[in-house]
């Protein structure tokens, strides 16, 4: 009696602990419920919090130490205007200044890259961030392509760890007349401003939108012109490249005729003769996908950069110094990839001014040097053909019309000249009607396979 009495109060009191305890973690799951299913989204936790925050102060100290560093962003959407066409450069900026406010920046990818002086190899260190807008608007409201968010997903993008785990961004704090900031900048913002006071070499893949995002989103408000946006460029960062504009233009030292899509370009770059070593050293895993990761869009940005590099210099890069100062790398300067633009393959970023203190702090003579005097430079670009010698004049045959002298056609370039930006129209005749680079010279060492250390 007594002793059963005591045994079933205590089955009971045990019972209503167990239950209560359920019932608490039920309403936990309810309110941390998965995105999707009636839940709300739990925020990151303290942990994941830490390790984001880890991951800045490291790519921080790897931008101050890079010889160049890729980026590469993520977006919500692409275009307000989704109908393809082929239109002038101002008329197809516009149409960015206007898309480009309206989407977020979902993810940044930086790619630090370093050459180790004992060997030469060239380490990459790549870094992913998926970006939060902080103090963006009230509602933080958005637009978002389905077509992007579809691409996006087929090709691996995690929305839900976009959502979970995230850092916080802003615009650049402003500088006082010293050049300080009178406060830190949060979050990614870190790397940004880091990216900006180290003024290390940028690297971009068909970067016109990255571009704009970056300034948008970090800087400040669009320039509506081409002009105005590359000078307020080129005032945050002096030197930029773009691996499609490259690629582009080097098709025929390359031996490419193929898409100037990046995985493409980067499988044809493996398999051409040459000695450099590239190594990943993380931190970002190696198995992340292509266009759904900013990160790995950057590592194989870095990677298409300097195995394109080597073949048209015919020389490894070597440093940082070698992309200021190498009169081929001086003429990819400051050029970004524009595609959508009838007759233009480039925009030119930062004024005659900007460019000559660029070539100044080089320690190389000023000026922007077509293809065929770069690739000429190189030893890349194949001599003329001799003129055919002059038929023998019939008699009574009228002599043809003198051409215009090189002065006369010189006066009416200038005159016809604006004071709209430079845009390099292609100029790649030489190199895809000349005849074919001569065969590589033997090289004993063979490309290093990429190394991703276990």
């Amino acid at each position: 009696g007594v002793v059963g009495s005591k045994l079933l109060e205590s089955v009971r009191s045990a019972t209503d602990r167990v239950q209560s305890a359920a019932a608490t973690a039920k309403s936990a799951a309810t309110a941390a419920g998965p995105i999707g299913r009636g839940g709300t989204a739990a925020t990151p936790s303290s942990a994941s919090s830490c390790v984001a925050a880890s991951d800045v102060t490291r790519c921080v100290a790897d931008v101050r130490d890079a010889d160049f560093v890729a980026v590469d962003l993520e977006f919500s959407g692409l275009f307000l205007q989704t109908e393809r066409d082929f239109r002038p450069l101002e008329s197809h900026f516009k149409r960015c200044v206007e898309s480009v406010p309206n989407f977020l920046a979902l993810q940044l990818g930086v790619c630090c890259a370093k050459r180790r002086s004992w060997d030469g190899a060239w380490e990459l260190r790549t870094y992913e961030f998926n970006l939060w807008p902080r103090n963006r608007g009230v509602n933080n409201i958005f637009s978002a392509d389905l077509t992007s968010l579809l691409f996006l997903h087929n090709h691996g993008f995690d929305f839900n760890d976009f959502l979970h785990r995230h850092q916080e961004y802003e615009r650049l704090p402003a500088v006082n007349a010293d050049g300080e900031s009178p406060r830190e900048p949060c979050g990614v913002t870190r790397v940004i401003a880091a990216l900006r006071d180290a003024q290390v070499p940028l690297v971009v893949h068909n970067g016109l939108l990255d571009v704009l995002h970056l300034f948008d989103k970090f800087v400040g408000d669009l320039p509506s012109s081409p002009a105005g946006f590359g000078e307020a460029w080129a005032s945050q960062f002096s030197c930029l490249f773009d691996t499609r504009l490259i690629a582009h233009e080097g098709r025929h030292a390359l031996r490419y005729d193929g898409r100037l899509e990046l995985n493409e370009l980067h499988q044809h770059l493996q398999g051409l003769p040459g000695t450099s070593c590239i190594e990943r050293h993380g931190p970002l895993p190696p198995d992340r996908p292509t266009h759904g990761s900013s990160g790995q869009d950057a590592t194989v940005t870095a990677e298409v950069f300097l195995l394109a590099l080597e073949v048209l210099m015919r020389e490894a890069v070597t440093s940082a110094n070698t992309l200021r100062t190498h009169r081929l790398c001086q003429r990819f300067h400051n050029q970004v990839a524009v595609m959508s633009v009838a007759d233009t393959v480039s925009m030119q970023l930062g004024s005659a001014a900007q460019r000559l203190a660029l070539a100044s702090r080089a320690g190389s003579p000023p000026g922007h040097f077509s293809q065929t005097q770069a690739f000429s430079a190189a030893g890349l670009a194949p001599k003329p053909p001799s003129p055919p010698p002059a038929a023998p004049a019939l008699a009574g045959a009228t002599a043809p019309a003198a051409a215009p002298s090189a002065l006369a056609v010189a006066r009416a370039l200038r005159a016809s000249q604006t004071e709209a930006p430079r845009i390099e129209a292609p100029r790649n005749e030489a190199l895809r009607s000349g005849p074919a680079v001569p065969p590589a010279k033997e090289i004993k060492v063979q490309r290093s396979p990429i190394v991703i250390p276990p």
